[in-house]
């Protein structure tokens, strides 16, 4: 939608953190495409891989009240994370 299109950076991670659903599709579309990258380069499996990355997408989703205070750079390495543990 237009207004997915002027969420700033700056205010993403408090707008995800406060359950804002347009601010957690540009993130599933910033970060889905590299946490399947690097999940496929550990399992070699491209179903796996999809799955590993939705399932870091959605644990930061059902953890995103615990982010109010963080910086998307942090964000980004929980969800990396999520995924290098699977």
């Amino acid at each position: 939608s237009v207004s997915e299109l002027h969420i700033d950076h700056a205010d993403l991670v408090p707008r995800l953190a406060a359950g804002d659903e347009s601010a957690m599709r540009v993130l599933f579309r910033s970060f889905y495409p590299r946490l399947c990258f690097l999940a496929e380069e550990l399992t070699n499996n491209e179903a796996q891989a999809q799955d590993m990355a939705q399932e870091s997408l959605s644990s930061f989703w059902q953890k995103r009240e615990g982010f109010k205070d963080a910086s998307l750079k942090e964000v980004s390495a929980f969800l990396f994370t999520v995924v290098r543990n699977r």
